[in-house]
């Protein structure tokens, strides 16, 4: 999946996104992953949030859990949950584990934060 966004004409987007519908139908896991690699990010998730749910959880199930990651990660809150919140189980732990997050719970970020100064030696401060 590439970055940046790219001026398409709307007859190539409408050719892509039959393209991908016919991918999506045929469950060729494949042609899927070659499609949203060919894409940019932006491009991928515009055209995720213009499908119908359940092909939308196709796509995201063909895809690899790194790939499904990364457009989780790009999209904005709404459609990252509208993604994975009716997905299978065990592929959306596979996701999740491929997600970049934090894992230590926000009480300990904000803890260790107001730990750490005041139990440093003063020639170090």
């Amino acid at each position: 999946m590439s970055d940046t966004p790219k001026k398409d004409s709307d007859a190539e987007i409408d050719k892509l996104e039959d393209s991908l519908h016919e991918a999506i139908d045929a469950s060729d896991k494949q042609q899927v992953a070659e499609i949203v690699d060919t894409i940019s990010s932006h491009e991928a998730l515009r055209q995720v949030s213009r499908m119908a749910s359940t092909e939308r959880d196709s796509l995201i199930s063909m895809l690899a859990p790194e790939t499904a990651a990364e457009l989780i990660e790009e999209a904005p809150a709404e459609l990252a949950v509208t993604l994975i919140q009716d997905l299978d189980s065990s592929v959306a732990a596979k996701i999740m584990q491929e997600l970049h997050t934090d894992t230590r719970p926000i009480s300990y970020r904000r803890w260790s934060r107001r730990i750490r100064k005041p139990f440093l030696p003063r020639w170090i401060r």
